[in-house]
């Protein structure tokens, strides 16, 4: 049996130990790291033991308990006949967390670094610049670590005087023995002191609010919200990256608890990525529009049919709240579609008003295109190849019919009337706007669908 409910693994050498006792996680790659076997430098474990019972000793973590280590050089194995003991040991990172009893984070430049004679500010942008808070999984490992039963979080940071405690709860640094930071006295309530204006002009504030967006729990990123879950994690996973690509859908779908085991079956980096999309199913129709701060937004998705709407990488979306932009915009404009797609097996399947265009056409950069219906003429803006003969072509709005667009290739119908169905895949993107100087080009026609029209995004 791998872990047993209530205790603790050990592995060291490809063996395994069951330990029944309270321990301490260590993250950190700074000289800890061994791709090659579970094993470490003797001096390298001497320094472990010697930060877990300084850390336990100063901050009273374990009581009179014996403390046991886990790191994930020693813990989760990489002998090529280990291999599926490898995929369950990332499957119960989630719970080896949750069971730590602290969080002890190693890095090399925050161990050389006197906290306590440091501001509050320095301390945070150390901490938020540091190469732990760089990397995909340490993300992972800040969630599950700042869940503890009193809400202050467990994860403490090594520095050159001793661990700090990351107190989530109140935003705050704790140092033990503390050395209370001397405030000058206040005449009365509506005095500012020179320390207050100081402390505000050194952002003291946002350093600390920053702090606890870059390290959001698991809390945090799962509970009930008027944002979905994949714009949560594009935000959470902006400006950090990962040598193995594979790893990243695993640590996204572990964070808002998806189960891994799927996703793990399959070995690719992006059939990994559209096996969470399947999982994550709730989708922005924000993704299929082109302000995302990715250039060559198309040749950054996946590559393969049905998905080639999805991102290769939610670390590739430079301003993720381009999401959120595009989602306001659809707030207040008179569009009723629905702001969330639902991602299954044949496709993103959205609901968006369009244009259809009516007959073979040769789409320029720019180009005029008329509403049979209505008379009324636009100026199609776009990014795709032009003189280039196209067939069965469409539009769909981001918002309005003036608005950013998606230009698409129709591959199939399904259904009759207004349950329509299109079956498309994107070629480019584009904007529309009223045509106010109509001259002589070739117009192209079209008909604008309903508002809610049926899309399914290959």
């Amino acid at each position: 049996m791998f872990v047993s409910s209530g205790d603790q693994m050990l592995i060291h050498s490809s063996r395994l130990m069951l330990l029944e006792a309270d321990f301490v996680r260590f993250l950190g790659a700074d000289g800890l790291g061994n791709p090659f076997e579970n094993s470490l430098p003797r001096c390298q474990l001497q320094r472990l033991r010697d930060h877990a019972t300084n850390l336990c000793k100063i901050h009273s973590v374990s009581g009179h308990r014996p403390i046991a280590h886990w790191i994930d050089t020693l813990c989760i194995p990489v002998a090529a006949h280990l291999k599926d003991y490898r995929k369950l040991a990332i499957r119960l990172l989630g719970r080896t967390f949750h069971k730590a009893t602290a969080v002890l984070v190693l890095d090399r430049e925050l161990c050389l670094f006197q906290s306590q004679k440091a501001s509050i500010f320095e301390l945070g942008i150390r901490i938020m610049c540091s190469g732990w808070m760089k990397r995909l999984w340490t993300l992972q490992e800040a969630a599950l670590a700042a869940e503890s039963p009193d809400s202050r979080g467990k994860m403490y940071f090594q520095m050159g005087d001793g661990p700090v405690l990351w107190n989530k709860l109140s935003q705050a640094f704790e140092h033990k023995p503390s050395r209370p930071r001397p405030h000058p006295p206040k005449l009365n309530a509506l005095t500012t002191t020179i320390y207050e204006v100081k402390s505000r002009l050194n952002f003291e504030f946002g350093v600390l609010v920053s702090m606890n967006d870059r390290l959001p729990s698991i809390r945090d990123l799962q509970k009930p919200g008027p944002d979905t879950h994949f714009q949560r994690l594009s935000r959470a996973v902006q400006n950090r990256s990962t040598s193995k690509s594979e790893d990243e859908p695993v640590c996204l779908a572990s964070l808002i608890g998806l189960d891994v085991a799927d996703i793990l079956s399959v070995q690719t980096a992006a059939e990994r990525m559209s096996h969470f999309y399947l999982l994550l199913r709730e989708i922005p129709t924000a993704i299929i529009f082109p302000q995302l701060g990715v250039m060559n937004l198309l040749s950054k998705n996946l590559q393969d049919a049905p998905f080639r709407w999805a991102p290769k990488s939610l670390l590739l979306l430079d301003e993720p709240v381009g999401i959120d932009i595009i989602l306001g915009k659809h707030r207040f404009s008179e569009a009723g579609h629905r702001t969330c797609g639902i991602c299954e097996a044949d496709g993103l399947h959205i609901q968006h008003n369009g244009f259809v265009l009516c007959e073979e056409a040769v789409l320029r950069e720019m180009c005029t295109i008329e509403d049979t219906d209505s008379g009324v003429k636009y100026c199609l803006k776009w990014d795709g190849k032009p003189d280039r003969l196209y067939r069965d072509m469409a539009l769909i709005f981001q918002t309005d019919v003036c608005s950013d667009v998606a230009v698409v290739c129709i591959e199939e119908r399904r259904g009759s009337g207004d349950e329509t169905e299109f079956y498309v895949t994107i070629v480019g993107h584009g904007e529309v706007e009223v045509n106010e100087t109509p001259g002589e080009d070739e117009v192209i026609r079209g008909v604008l669908t309903i508002p809610d029209q049926k899309w399914c995004i290959t």
